[in-house]
């Protein structure tokens, strides 16, 4: 009967051995599906980040396209707010309008057919009126500055070189001299 006992017990372990293991297993089995979802969690993480940084890129290119599009009548109103500056007398010279004026310029230049539409609504030489203007109030700021005189012609220097090579009449800038120092200053000047 002593081997029926021993018997018996080892019946009676394998059936908890096996529940053991089939938990075990069961909780594996949940752990690793676990796993598989986290990483499938993260999978699709990636690929909506993938799905994203392309509509992104989508949202780029059409905005450049639209940016095209528009930079004419983006210019328009720049120059419209710079006519209007002009005329009442407000200086251009360290206008955020003129700054996009340029950037506007710089990319329509690059389109003839953009360019030449732009000279026929608004005139030949608008952007040389402009840059005239922007030079000479850039002349008169630092001409009217505190510093001392060299300096003030170190700052000018370039400006006036701009203003010469664009063969623009000298009366342009000295019309807006408040004083015969200043105009004699100034002329000194060109003449260096």
């Amino acid at each position: 009967m002593g081997n029926t006992n021993t018997e018996n017990l080892g019946l009676r372990r394998e059936p908890q051995l096996r529940i053991n293991s089939q938990r075990e297993i069961s909780e594996l089995q949940s752990e690793t599906k676990q796993n598989v979802d986290s990483v499938m969690t993260v999978q699709d993480a990636i690929e909506q980040n993938v799905d994203s940084v392309m509509t992104v890129q989508d949202a780029i290119e059409q905005n450049e396209r639209n940016e095209e599009i528009d930079i004419l009548s983006r210019i328009r109103g720049t120059i419209e707010r710079l006519y209007d500056n002009i005329t009442k007398g407000k200086s251009m010279a360290n206008s955020i309008d003129y700054m996009f004026f340029m950037a506007y310029y710089n990319k329509i230049k690059q389109n003839d057919n953009d360019l030449r539409k732009l000279e026929s609504e608004i005139g030949k030489d608008f952007f040389l009126d402009f840059r005239k203007a922007y030079l000479r109030e850039k002349i008169f700021n630092n001409l009217r500055s505190d510093f001392p005189e060299e300096k003030k012609y170190l700052f000018i220097k370039d400006y006036i070189d701009e203003f010469k090579d664009i063969k623009a009449d000298l009366s342009y800038i000295f019309e807006k001299c408040k004083t015969e120092e200043e105009k004699k200053l100034l002329l000194s000047f060109f003449e260096r």
